[in-house]
């Protein structure tokens, strides 16, 4: 006599449920992982030729005489304040540091930036060109992270005044 594991259907191992059906589940889902970035992209695309159809590319040159690097100890995040021949303040965050362990300087300041902004898909992009800009050693930013001036805009706190202002705890940093 066949015992009731051999009554015809047999029953399906525990790793069947434990290991195999996840496993099944997690490849499909990483297998559609590029399938979906490419939806993304296509999408990024399209809201991308939507602004330029619009013409609402904000397009910002800046001419850069020199260049301070603060750096934010919490998150290992650089910021960059740029000097223009007008005495004005252009904001850049360097977002590759940030929330690293060990945040290393991706970007160099040089003499020209070209800011391009897309409103739609809220994309920015930052072109540099000319030769590079020195920056003294990055100084501690000690305003809280609601306090930090706005990225990739003007700074209203004049140049001469970024190292008080940017490393007394409890100051307010505001957009121009």
């Amino acid at each position: 006599m066949l015992s009731p594991a051999f009554s015809g259907i047999a029953p399906a191992p525990e790793f069947v449920f434990e290991w195999l059906l996840p496993g099944c589940i997690f490849v499909l889902f990483v297998g559609s992982l590029p399938l979906r970035n490419q939806f993304k992209i296509r999408e990024i695309n399209r809201k991308i030729d939507a602004d330029l159809e619009a013409g609402i590319v904000e397009e910002t040159r800046v001419s850069v005489v020199a260049a301070k690097r603060f750096k934010e100890p919490e998150h290992n995040a650089y910021m960059l304040f740029l000097r223009t021949p007008e005495d004005r303040v252009f904001v850049v965050y360097d977002y590759e540091s940030f929330g690293r362990e060990r945040p290393k300087i991706c970007l160099r300041p040089q003499t020209n930036l070209t800011f391009v902004h897309f409103p739609e898909t809220r994309l920015d992009i930052l072109d540099w060109s000319g030769p590079e800009i020195p920056v003294k050693r990055s100084k501690e930013l000690l305003l809280h992270v609601d306090d930090w001036p706005e990225a990739e805009a003007w700074c209203d706190i004049p140049w001469d005044e970024l190292d008080s202002v940017l490393t007394t705890p409890g100051r307010r940093a505001k957009a121009a």
